[in-house]
């Protein structure tokens, strides 16, 4: 098995809170590709505090960063994670879930953090209100879907772990980190994705995965006090030709 220490904090308690919640509910499916909850303990840390632990079995595989996995595979592995994904998003976990609520200020800074070109990180608060007028489509989402955390075997997919920063945000969140990261904003891997998935798209899909893409950026910041979801866009995606916030969403999402 597995096991992972929580610090005594009340954001460290609040992170397994959500784990264990989620864990939980996941269980309930033995055919997802997820750690299985195991347990809890506790112990009294050396500075006074009082630490968790959290107990789950252990994902065959190694991590997508590790493995490394060639076209073929990634092709193989976006399609596996359409089809995961899309029965997670239909999960209504019971108990506490991560909760960052923003404002136009958090949204602002974010921006400012992250890789995005400054002229156009000015425009994000803004443009996610505007987005924010949109008609939601709320699910329960992984939220951090980076390449440590999706573990493969070839092109098999094995499992997705760390589950503290699950929570039900619009869909597109989601995207955030799996595109923007994992996928290395590969266009090819996103519709694959989104293919096996039937992922349900508007006219303002671009629009909205932006937007969603500042608020996961907004509420990293709030977690860990410097965050960059954008960190691998400048060797990926040029921006700086870019007019405004909308001409990027149309570069980085619209398939």
């Amino acid at each position: 098995g597995v096991v992972k220490i929580f610090p005594g904090s009340p954001l460290a308690q609040k992170a397994m809170g959500a784990e264990v919640s989620v864990l939980t509910a996941l269980g309930d499916d033995p055919s997802l590709p997820v750690p299985r909850f195991v347990g809890i303990g506790e112990y009294a840390h050396e500075n006074g505090d009082l630490w968790h632990l959290l107990v789950m079995t252990r994902i065959e595989g190694s991590d997508w960063l590790s493995a490394d996995p060639a076209k073929p595979e990634k092709r193989a592995l976006a399609g596996a994670l359409g089809e995961v994904l899309k029965r997670v998003h239909a999960i209504t976990p019971e108990g506490p879930l991560a909760d960052w609520p923003v404002d136009h200020w958090a949204v602002d800074r974010g921006a400012a953090m992250s890789s995005v070109p400054g002229r156009l990180a000015a425009q994000a608060a803004d443009f996610v209100a505007e987005i924010a007028t949109l008609p939601p489509d709320p699910v329960f989402v992984h939220g951090d879907l980076m390449a440590l955390h999706v573990f493969v075997d070839g092109d098999t997919l094995t499992g997705i772990i760390d589950w503290g920063d699950a929570l039900v945000a619009d869909r597109p969140y989601e995207l955030a980190k799996l595109h923007l990261d994992l996928f290395e904003a590969d266009k090819a891997l996103l519709r694959r994705f989104l293919g096996a998935y039937g992922w349900p798209k508007d006219a303002a899909f671009a629009q909205r995965c932006l937007a969603q893409a500042f608020l996961r950026q907004a509420h990293c910041v709030a977690q860990h006090g410097r965050c960059d979801v954008f960190h691998k866009l400048p060797g990926l995606v040029a921006m700086d030709d870019l007019p405004d916030l909308n001409a990027l969403a149309d570069r980085l999402f619209r398939v």
